[in-house]
């Protein structure tokens, strides 16, 4: 065979024009791939941080209710005033206790210039800011409010309220019940009761404070004058007239003399929700650095130093709290005012909470998200949030004192 004529087919690539549209086209899908991928990223951060303040409003809000229904119980006496019948004062044994008890709840309205009182607007600064103990009216009381993040107080521009209650499982106690100087508990109960405990005991009719100061093994509870912190301010419960500094304290001139087969004692707790730069100190860089955090602190009555503060919900911005007031006698507030406008606290039936919640995931670069510049109105009060990226939803709820009302 002849092949001297015979040759491969010869092999060409792409041409310089053929590879430049092929390098258009690739970056025209490559520019809609990232574009898809942007808006998709967008998205979801945006969903995922309206979905965490969802879920923190409904925790934030769970919290708030379960101490707040509570306030004022007393056991099997009702906490209610109606008309003329006012309850009849809790006899109070704690050294240097002040704090009224009676009320069963308090609240501290931040009332600083210009206010967050209803129809005010309050321009929040960036967050997280720095916790402050000024600028509440009442005056806070910060033996309550123990404080977060290394500083003392509580974040400005938002409100703290504090309710008062026995623990809901209250212990019975055996005969002779009470003496001079002991309360007998019933012993099978003695390991739910510590010394130094602040203790509240009721017969229905007749409820007196005391801090335990000894607990014998058969379970009676001692209360000795002075002993421990805050410490009882009487040298017994049934002797009169008192000698010395105690004579000047009419507490101690009160007789408490329990006869009542269905007496029981519990623990008194004094428990306050605050809104608190969280964790990271005073100086935060950025959003996401440390959180605005609703805080729970458990105390003592009467301002008795006794808990550490519990960061329960991250994302709080702003609390605000209105209490309703019952003006007529008839169970059912009639009017919802600020603390600084409360008169009086025992005629408070039902509390209004309105909480400011942001998202506390990333929320993307500053093309993915577009700012927040929208006002929220919480309570009544307008709140003012810094342009920034984060988004925001309002949670309010009014809760019903169970202990009063019909």
């Amino acid at each position: 065979m002849d092949t001297a004529n015979y040759s491969k087919p010869s092999s060409r690539g792409f041409t310089l024009v053929e590879l430049l549209i092929a390098m258009v086209i690739a970056l025209i899908i490559t520019i809609g791939v990232v574009q898809v991928f942007s808006a998709n990223r967008a998205t979801y951060q945006i969903d995922e941080a309206l979905a965490r303040a969802q879920e923190n409003g409904r925790f934030a809000l769970e919290f708030l209710a379960q101490d707040i229904r509570a306030a004022g119980y007393l056991g099997c006496r009702r906490d209610v005033t109606r008309g003329s019948q006012v309850p009849k004062s809790i006899v109070n044994y704690l050294m240097g206790a002040t704090t009224s008890l009676s009320s069963g709840i308090s609240g501290f309205e931040y009332s600083a210039a210009p206010g967050t009182g209803i129809g005010a607007t309050f321009p929040a600064s960036a967050f997280p800011m720095t916790n402050a103990t000024a600028g509440w009216s009442p005056a806070l009381d910060t033996a309550l409010v123990r404080g977060s993040g290394g500083v003392a107080g509580a974040q400005p521009g938002t409100d703290v309220i504090a309710v008062q209650h026995l623990l809901t499982l209250p212990l019975p106690l055996v005969k002779p019940y009470v003496d001079s100087d002991h309360v007998y508990l019933d012993p099978f109960y003695k390991g739910g009761v510590a010394v130094g405990d602040v203790m509240l005991i009721s017969d229905c009719s007749n409820e007196a404070i005391f801090q335990v100061t000894d607990i014998s093994a058969t379970g009676v509870l001692s209360h000795i004058t002075g002993a421990g912190t805050p410490g009882n301010r009487c040298a017994q419960w049934q002797d009169a007239p008192f000698l010395g500094a105690n004579a000047a304290n009419s507490e101690c001139t009160s007789t408490f003399k329990v006869t009542q087969p269905n007496t029981v004692v519990g623990q008194l707790q004094t428990v306050v929700f605050y809104v608190a730069q969280g964790l990271g100190g005073p100086a935060c860089a950025s959003p996401g650095t440390c959180q605005p955090t609703l805080y729970r602190v458990v105390s003592g009555p009467g301002g008795v130093p006794g808990g550490v503060p519990q960061a329960l919900v991250e994302g709080v911005e702003n609390m605000q709290v209105l209490y309703g007031v019952d003006t007529n006698s008839d169970g059912v507030a009639d009017q919802y005012v600020t603390a600084n406008n409360v008169g009086n606290f025992s005629l408070v039936t039902s509390v209004r909470i309105g909480l400011l919640i942001h998202g506390t995931n990333a929320t993307g670069s500053v093309n993915d998200v577009g700012l927040d510049t929208a006002t929220y109105n919480v309570a009544g009060t307008t709140i003012d949030p810094t342009d920034d990226r984060l988004r925001r939803r309002v949670f309010s709820t009014t809760l019903q004192l169970r202990n009063r009302g019909f």
